[in-house]
């Protein structure tokens, strides 16, 4: 079964708070509700994972957003 793994940036409001000690539990609770979110309105089953505020490549032109890594065997 395929499965698709979308990563988010932390705002920098969020990141500003993350050194709340229980702000690990408010990332997981964020990425679990944009879990089912994408669910809802999409009907697809994905991980959602948080990533520093920074660290996905920014778009330079025609944007890029889905990297397929299945095996496909023809």
């Amino acid at each position: 079964m395929d499965r698709l793994t979308v990563l988010v940036e932390l705002d920098l409001v969020f990141a500003r708070q993350a050194s709340h000690p229980d702000a690990s539990g408010v990332e997981q609770a964020l990425c679990a509700r944009a879990a089912s979110r994408l669910r809802d309105v999409l009907g697809l089953s994905t991980e959602v994972r948080a990533v520093p505020a920074g660290s996905l490549p920014r778009s330079e032109g025609k944007a890029v957003r889905v990297v397929d890594r299945r095996h496909v065997y023809a």
